[in-house]
């Protein structure tokens, strides 16, 4: 009797308290609607209501907090969804250390700190995410639903249990979730050891996930372990064989090896899975430019042209292509479409800004003055519509229409008791995104001999857009070609400052080089261009191909001077003078030229074996080439070895050792590795292991007809 009389008192008593506790929860429900439902602005409002009137002692004030953290979160405004969570958090602890009694579901299996984590995650903050999702982990479990249905399920008729299991329940982060998020806070801060951790947890845990092994294998790919990543990647696509994403990792990982035929067959793939998205379009055409077959590249880029039309990057991509096949005609037709879909017809008077509830204009441009417009006009209405309340994008909409047609502007101006009207007509209005087309198309009518339009063109380009690269080098190329030889200062120092601010641009360079040179500068013109990669340099396209023989040009005297420098030298017998002047002479020489260099330079360095040693500065770059191919490290083998080389280019066992790194031991780039062990044999005719390097390079001839690099 006893017993039962227990238990029912504990009843009483969990009614009371919960049923007390029914009522404050149920405030909830309209902001949880709101927030599931995706309406997060109205969740915002209801939950900072709630958390204004709950204080730091409410039964709801962390919950409050945590759901207001969570509408700012679902809105992307991470930085005050960071610090609701946190004060959900802060407020939690406090009540606790008090003996406040408030609800605690929110708190269960982690939820804060995995969502505080996700927060610090979007919002870029790697490393406290990190510590956010760690932190969850201590409490997290894989199936927090089941888990919470065994402690509350014979609670379930109960309105706030039925309100956690509702709307806190589906909040609940399982474990390999929270694994999976700390695997890729640990990726995105470049610490890939831990994130392979994390994501091997999380496969543990849950291995029918595809995308935890999307994220495993791109992990491996940054460490270079490219077999690992490609069994994670196929166990992503044996799992979802339908999907697009493990076939563009896929892509990435044949691209980072450098293996493009592959790379193109898997993002012919991703196409075919998502045919109506231009991005894989975008990423396949990059891959054909890397191998220069520019007409296939036109052809690709026109499909992805139909099914998105008004992109303005595809005919910007078309024009690129046709530039390089030098087809200028069809490029300037390209470069017209996209300067067509970027722009907007509309009308432009200026600046609006809105005040006091109605659009008022704060500047004038010309367009506006000729259309008699004044700063400080208030637009009362558009085409007898009253603006007031209206928002830029309203205003946008009503100034937009068909061209030629017209905008009437109802307009109160100070000093003028009536208002006035203006009548303005609709035209093109180009945007910012046409400076790149228009900068490109400057240099196309450059090149066509048509300066005024390429001047006219460049000029509109950088105007539009000072930070357009495009823009920037038409500029520079137009004050090249507008500036007298010799001259110092002026536009040339202009364009000497626009094209320092391009970094890592190889055209860039090119322009610099034409600079130097038209100043008279002939050493540091020579300095520039050599500064440029061979892969660049070597390139078929003709657009590159025309700078390249301008450059090449302007430098005539300067190279004249270096071949007769280096003879002279030679003539008195100071060899090791000599070979620094042929050395200059090699970074400019093209295949046929430095062949005969080194064919001169080998009968030298057979008569004189002393002036050909290897430099300490370069035999540093050896040893550290050589500690990474035994690590199997040959791409940075190979870099090392590319220092070296720069440093003592006659030494002959360097281009044998680079090309065992690009051999079929090491990168399988047999191209590479046939040139560079010719030129060993160009250096040194009569090595010991002449036969041997030839039968290699055979060998190496062979693996590339059975489609090697």
């Amino acid at each position: 009797m006893r017993k039962i009389v227990s238990i029912l008192a504990l009843c009483i008593i969990f009614i009371f308290v919960y049923g007390c506790e029914n009522a404050e929860m149920l405030q909830l429900e309209p902001g949880m609607q709101a927030l599931e439902s995706g309406n997060n602005d109205k969740a915002i409002e209801i939950f900072k209501k709630c958390v204004d009137n709950e204080g730091e002692t409410g039964y709801l004030s962390s919950a409050c907090s945590f759901l207001l953290g969570k509408s700012y979160y679902e809105n992307e405004q991470y930085k005050d969804a960071i610090n609701y969570f946190k004060k959900s958090y802060d407020v939690g602890r406090k009540a606790t250390e008090k003996g406040y009694k408030v609800d605690p579901m929110h708190v269960t299996y982690g939820t804060i700190d995995y969502w505080l984590g996700m927060a610090y995650y979007k919002n870029k903050q790697y490393k406290e995410a990190i510590l956010n999702f760690n932190e969850a982990l201590k409490r997290a479990v894989e199936n927090p639903r089941s888990e919470f249905y065994k402690k509350w399920g014979k609670w379930a008729g109960i309105p706030n249990v039925k309100f956690w299991m509702k709307h806190y329940v589906p909040l609940y982060p399982p474990k390999s979730a929270c694994f999976f998020w700390l695997g890729n806070a640990y990726k995105e801060d470049g610490q890939y050891e831990e994130a392979i951790k994390a994501y091997q947890e999380a496969i543990k845990l849950n291995s029918e996930s595809a995308g935890y092994y999307n994220e495993l294998a791109i992990a491996y790919t940054k460490l270079k372990e490219y077999d690992k990543a490609i069994i994670a990647v196929n166990k992503a696509i044996e799992i979802r064989p339908n999907d697009w994403y493990p076939y563009a990792i896929y892509a990435r990982i044949f691209e980072a090896q450098n293996k493009i035929d592959q790379a193109i067959e898997k993002w012919k793939k991703v196409i075919e899975l998502i045919p109506n998205e231009t991005t894989p379009y975008f990423n396949l055409s990059n891959l054909y430019l890397r191998k220069e077959d520019y007409a296939t590249n036109i052809a690709l880029l026109k499909k992805a042209q139909d099914i998105s039309p008004r992109n303005h990057q595809i005919p910007i991509a078309i024009a690129d292509s046709y530039m390089h096949l030098g087809r200028f005609d069809d490029a300037i037709a390209s470069l017209n479409r996209a300067i067509e879909v970027s722009g907007i017809i509309g009308i432009e008077i200026g600046l609006i800004q809105i005040s006091e509830d109605y659009p008022v204009v704060s500047a004038v441009n010309e367009s506006g003055k000729r259309a008699g417009i004044e700063a400080g006009d208030r637009i009362i209405k558009i085409n007898g519509q009253p603006t007031k309340g209206w928002d830029g994008s309203k205003i946008s909409q009503n100034i937009r229409g068909a061209e030629g047609t017209q905008v009437t502007l109802t307009i109160e101006r100070k000093g003028i008791d009536k208002p006035i009207e203006k009548t303005i007509i609709r035209e093109r209005i180009m945007g910012i995104d046409a400076a790149y087309s228009l900068g490109l198309r400057s240099l196309i009518y450059a090149l066509k001999g048509d300066f005024n339009k390429a001047n006219q063109d460049a000029e509109k380009a950088y105007s539009l857009d000072p930070s357009s690269r495009a823009a920037k080098e038409a500029i520079s190329f137009s004050y090249i070609i507008s500036s007298s030889p010799l001259t110092k200062g002026g536009k040339l120092e202009e364009a000497i400052k626009i094209l320092s601010t391009e970094k890592d641009n190889h055209f860039a360079r090119m322009l610099e080089s034409l600079v130097y040179s038209k100043m008279g500068d002939l050493k540091k013109s020579f300095d520039t261009y050599t500064s440029i990669p061979d892969e660049y340099l070597s390139s078929k396209s003709v657009f590159r191909q025309y700078f390249k023989n301008a450059v090449l040009e302007s430098l005539t005297p300067y190279i004249e001077d270096k071949k007769g420098e280096a003879k002279s030298l030679e003539a008195k017998g100071q060899y090791k003078d000599a070979l620094k002047e042929y050395a200059e002479l090699l970074k400019i020489a093209d295949d046929k030229e430095a062949k005969e260099i080194r064919k001169h330079v080998a009968m030298l360095i057979k008569v004189r074996p002393d002036i050909a040693q290897l430099p300490e500065e370069a035999r540093k770059h050896v040893m550290r080439a050589r500690a990474a191919t035994k690590e199997g490290k040959f791409e940075d083998a190979v870099k090392e070895y590319k220092e070296a080389i720069k440093i003592a280019p006659f030494f002959p066992g360097l281009y044998k050792d680079i090309a065992l790194n690009y051999g079929d031991k090491g990168l399988k780039d047999f191209k590479h590795a046939i040139m560079n062990l010719q030129i060993y044999l160009e250096l040194y005719p009569d090595a010991p292991d002449a036969r041997e390097a030839k039968d290699q390079i055979y060998r190496w001839e062979f693996m590339m007809e059975k489609g090697g690099k």
